[in-house]
């Protein structure tokens, strides 16, 4: 059985891991490979002059190996050049890696490795280099599925019976992985987070939104640290943030349990694309597109027929997204309500709704044009002519820790300049 890997870098930095034991961050380089060199010293016009060695820090014919001899073996026919691929195994994969790092940094020496490099001092003790600063970062090499494999004798045939008898009978479970911080390792700490694990993002509300993202379903609390520009989700200030997350490894941050849209695309009754959204689901035209005709209904009545740009369909979370910069109004978060917000009608009282989140939104193009839809920013499609976006509310909430010392209204005041002229 195969599962994609569920292993992509999340904006600046993530945390996880359960608060009995030691967070880990997962900030990962790539799901199979990536290459890496020590810090370069300079760019040099001959280069390259001699062979270039590519270590790799496991051992041969697994997929970070084979990455690394496809990939050497295309880019010396490419470039005329020769680039020697080096088995250096030992101390889970820190022997290689400390060899790269002590290497003189003139670009003859890097390192071909998974998510275990980047991870190594949450996972181990005594790493003998900082896997993040002594290394420059030259290229993502690759993904690759991860796969399951269970006995023959096991009744579960699909990851899903795999998933409820793990469920049904923890104690009788385990999983084995060939190395720490290995992408296996990783994937399998993901899928068994549970609402005793706690998810730290740091970076800006976009890291937040694709870190959410990435909880599939499941109610994993959230802290945010701001280190981008408005900060409307992430709350926490840089210079709060090891005081508050201190609070919230003790379970003493308030806890805001955000509305989430569940979105799918449908075209002749089969689903195209499905996903959750925190923000807002957003049906908009291409750059040459015409004004686009868009049908909207409202739980089982048809509400309006727009002539324009696209659509937003928003959660209260999302109101002070898209949907404001479209003229949709700010929503608390804790108000149960889902926005249709129109992008430039060509009408002058086709105005913003606020929706009860229990009806469903469906959009229907019914015009010709280039029209796409996107969730939340992240991940989109065409649309044709006759295609329906459906959004309803979803069954699971964001939980988003809560920092204390401010409020929705001072946030709007301080980030937009809420009530000053």
């Amino acid at each position: 059985m195969g599962t994609k890997s569920a292993l992509p870098v999340i904006g600046d930095s993530v945390v996880s891991g359960r608060l009995t034991r030691r967070e880990m961050v997962v900030r990962l380089l790539a799901s199979a490979g990536a290459v890496l060199a020590p810090r370069i010293a300079r760019a040099q016009s001959d280069f390259p002059a001699r062979p270039i060695r590519i270590i790799v820090p496991v051992a041969p014919g697994g997929g970070v190996d084979t990455f690394a001899r496809l990939i050497a073996a295309k880019i010396s026919s490419q470039r005329k050049a020769d680039f020697v691929v080096e088995n250096r195994t030992g101390g889970n994969s820190t022997v290689g890696g400390l060899d790269v790092q002590r290497a003189s940094p003139d670009g003859y020496t890097v390192l071909f490795h998974a998510s275990t490099h980047n991870v190594a001092r949450l996972v181990m003790r005594d790493v003998p280099y900082d896997p993040l600063t002594g290394f420059t970062p030259i290229a993502l090499a690759g993904e690759a599925p991860l796969i399951h494999i269970i006995a023959n004798a096991r009744p579960e045939k699909t990851i899903a019976d795999i998933v409820a008898a793990a469920k049904a009978r923890p104690d009788d479970w385990s999983f084995a992985t060939a190395q720490l911080g290995a992408p296996g390792h990783l994937a399998e700490v993901a899928r068994d987070a549970s609402p005793d694990t706690l998810l730290v993002v740091v970076g800006g509300d976009g890291t937040l939104i694709h870190a959410a993202g990435l909880c599939r379903g499941r109610e994993v609390p959230i802290l945010g640290i701001n280190l981008g520009t408005l900060g409307f989700l992430t709350e926490v200030p840089r210079e709060r943030a090891l005081p508050l997350l201190a609070q919230a490894l003790a379970g003493e941050l308030p806890v805001s349990r955000r509305l989430m849209l569940a979105a799918e695309v449908r075209r002749e009754g089969k689903v195209l694309l499905e996903g959750t959204c925190l923000n807002d689901v957003v049906v908009s035209k291409n750059a040459l597109s015409r004004l686009a005709r868009l049908e909207a209904w409202v739980g089982d009545e048809m509400a309006a027929v727009y002539e324009a740009d696209g659509l937003i369909i928003a959660s209260p979370t999302g109101s002070t997204a898209y949907s404001l910069s479209a003229g949709g109004p700010i929503v608390h978060h804790t108000v149960e309500t889902m926005l249709l917000t129109p992008i430039c009608p060509h009408s002058l009282t086709q105005r913003p709704l606020v929706l009860p989140a229990d009806l469903p939104i469906r959009v229907r193009l019914a015009s010709r044009g280039e029209m796409f839809v996107t969730f939340d920013g992240a991940v989109g499609r065409d649309l044709r002519e006759g295609d329906e976006v459906l959004v309803r509310r979803a069954a699971h909430r964001l939980l988003l820790l809560r920092n204390p010392e401010v409020d929705p209204f001072s946030i709007l005041r301080e980030k937009l300049r809420w009530g000053q002229r």
